[in-house]
């Protein structure tokens, strides 16, 4: 998937974890934090970077290197874990923040690889393990039908009101 609807995903998936959080607080939700889920989000495409300092013999290893390893479940989970030590060293909170913190970047990181697994090309999950591509096939790379309705939800969670309703 395109990394415009995986940064839209990411604020989406982000705007649904937090706004219950801030609306209890009565703090507005930050767009600084939906811009950082958004990056959390795409952290799975990183190997972009490092694709142009390999020669590649053809464009298909290319695609292989990146629907790879950083497409796999091992890998999710440590980019979910090294973002939490990073977040926990910085937030000295309480051990259910701490839990919500790793429920909320583990959505980040594994949402990028279910939307990815959505698409035609698919991934391969369980790599290093097996190499077995796995797709649902049941979306294109870039999807409008996909996007937009996502990116009107997207919009709704930066300009929702955020102040708990009094029962």
């Amino acid at each position: 998937m395109d990394n415009i609807t995986q940064g839209i995903l990411g604020g989406r998936i982000s705007g649904l974890w937090l706004s219950q959080h801030h609306r209890t607080q009565k703090e507005p939700l930050t767009n600084g934090l939906l811009r950082t889920a958004a990056v959390l989000t795409n952290i799975g495409d990183f190997d972009v970077l490092i694709r142009p300092l390999i020669e590649w013999s053809n464009p298909i290893d290319a695609f292989f290197f990146h629907r790879g390893l950083s497409h796999s479940l091992l890998l999710a989970v440590v980019f979910a874990l090294i973002f939490w030590l990073i977040g926990a060293h910085f937030d000295k909170a309480k051990r259910a923040r701490r839990r919500r913190c790793w429920a909320f970047l583990s959505s980040m990181v594994f949402g990028h690889l279910i939307i990815d697994l959505m698409t035609s090309y698919g991934i391969r999950l369980f790599l290093p393990f097996s190499d077995v591509i796995l797709s649902l096939d049941n979306m294109f790379i870039v999807d409008a039908f996909f996007t937009i309705p996502l990116f009107i939800l997207f919009l709704c969670t930066l300009f929702a009101r955020t102040t708990a309703r009094k029962r």
